[in-house]
């Protein structure tokens, strides 16, 4: 007759090896990877300010910015500024 065992679960590793190290605290591998964010968190920053920059011009001529634009100048003067079209660019423009 077989016996009716029931199965047992699986040892855990290193439970009983008592010279086992301890797993490395959790905040020393936070502050390591914090310190390795900022750089390029910073970098990150400066490519955006710097595409910000090179883009502005074409950025400041489609519709909505050139209404913004115009809102803002003609709030601060008496009359209205009215343009009929601009064109905007480091390398553009008409020269004649």
């Amino acid at each position: 007759m077989p016996e009716n065992n029931p199965p047992q679960p699986l040892p855990e590793p290193n439970a009983g090896d008592a010279n086992a190290s301890p797993p490395p605290p959790a905040a020393n591998a936070e502050k390591k990877r914090r310190r390795r964010r900022w750089p390029f968190v910073i970098a990150g920053i400066v490519v955006f300010i710097l595409l910000l920059g090179l883009f502005a011009p074409t950025l400041l001529s489609i519709g909505p910015a050139r209404s913004m634009v115009l809102g803002i100048v003609n709030d601060n003067l008496d009359g209205k500024l009215e343009v009929a079209d601009w064109s905007l660019g480091w390398n553009s423009g008409d020269h004649g």
